[in-house]
């Protein structure tokens, strides 16, 4: 509490506010913070155990860059480097989420002050962030966009099918073949159980115009689109499907190998041109 005139509990710690000025911590609302390769502050990065040869990818049975399971609870590390660098920017609270893959894992809502995982915590299984971009650069199944599309529906359709299919087994398993062991599927079936929020990538009108029918057709219990750069030209669509919105602070910026004598689109430079500056800047963009 703050005031001037507060109830104080016998075990509150009171600070004195003389000279202090008070305001309320920011929420980044969709970020890695905790949960990234960044190394502890103070220390070079640790070292990589050698990874076994992946096994190729030959269909969206092998579940490519898909591990909805991995939780960011679990992950995240509160010496990550980057936590004083959001904490200056007047960060407190984060939702942050692994990173890398279609699925890549489970979001949490979690508090940046705070010596262990415990502590800081505030929520697990947040949100499930989806990512539309083909993964290993499109070096591997599925290669597209377009695949990509196909490969969310695909595994949305598996996870429907095979909780049918859990479900008449345990009501009557004799003369029933056992359902198949899929963590990627129970995984998504418990947030789509627990009405986790989605969150499905938009940058353009057009690409928000289109996961917004994408989420439809998912028949998703809850959705949020991310990114939106664009949401400002999209904003009668959003609002007549009734979607929340983060919007991305991350912008485009001129590649460091261009042509300086190229002329750029003007969309471009007026988008660069509105990008923050600063942490607290980027963070106050993306608080819904």
């Amino acid at each position: 509490a703050v005031g001037t005139r507060v109830e104080v509990p016998a075990e509150a710690i009171v600070i004195d506010g003389t000279g202090l000025t008070v305001y309320p911590g920011l929420i980044d609302a969709f970020t890695d913070v905790g949960v990234s390769a960044s190394a502890p502050a103070g220390q070079g990065a640790a070292p990589q155990a050698p990874r076994p040869a992946a096994r190729p990818i030959r269909g969206p049975q092998d579940r490519p860059g898909t591990t909805p399971w991995v939780q960011a609870a679990d992950e995240f590390r509160a010496d990550d480097r980057k936590i004083e660098t959001w904490r200056n920017g007047g960060v407190t609270t984060v939702v942050t989420a692994p990173r890398g893959g279609i699925f890549p894992g489970q979001a949490a809502v979690v508090n940046l002050s705070g010596e262990r995982r415990e502590d800081v915590v505030v929520r697990s299984a947040a949100a499930l962030p989806v990512v539309l971009t083909p993964p290993a650069g499109g070096q591997t199944f599925p290669g597209s966009l377009m695949g990509v599309y196909a490969y969310v529906r695909q595994v949305m359709l598996d996870t429907r099918h095979l909780s049918d299919l859990a479900r008449r087994y345990e009501e009557s398993p004799r003369g029933r073949t056992r359902p198949d062991h899929d963590r990627a599927v129970q995984a998504l079936q418990g947030a789509l159980q627990a009405r986790t929020p989605f969150l499905l990538p938009a940058m353009s009108t057009p690409q928000i115009e289109r996961v917004i029918e994408f989420g439809r057709e998912l028949d998703l219990p809850s959705m949020v689109l991310y990114g939106a750069h664009e949401g400002y030209a999209a904003v009668p669509q959003l609002a007549r499907a009734k979607v929340p919105v983060l919007v991305s602070a991350h912008w485009p910026e001129k590649p460091k190998d261009a042509d300086p004598e190229a002329d750029e689109d003007l969309h471009a430079l007026e988008v660069r041109d509105r990008a923050p500056s600063t942490p607290a800047a980027l963070a106050q963009q993306k608080v819904p």
